[in-house]
């Protein structure tokens, strides 16, 4: 499992959120958007294809903390949402970080 988290420094949800996944034990790549326009472009064209973010740009937010399983092409934006997916799923499994 390959679970992508983007996130910003200046985001107040955005650290807890990663802090939570690794209190958890759940491994994942934190990728800084707002350190990296390389990030942020990635970040962007994920967002803009996305059905998943139409109502986070309809009220006019970035959207983060998002969490993208890149092997299950599968987006949330609960970081509890993602805990009992992992833990429902995957428990007991080698994740990537």
């Amino acid at each position: 499992m390959n679970i992508v988290v983007y996130g910003g420094t200046e985001c107040p949800m955005c650290k807890p959120a990663s802090d939570k996944l690794k209190e958890h034990g759940i491994k994942h790549n934190y990728r800084d958007i707002m350190r990296s326009i390389v990030r942020l472009k990635e970040f962007l064209a994920l967002r803009d294809s996305r059905s998943e973010f139409d109502s986070i740009k309809k009220e006019g937010i970035i959207g983060i903390p998002c969490f993208y399983f890149v092997d299950e092409d599968k987006i949330s934006f609960d970081v509890d949402e993602v805990i009992d997916y992992v833990k429902n799923n995957y428990d007991g499994k080698e994740t990537i970080g």
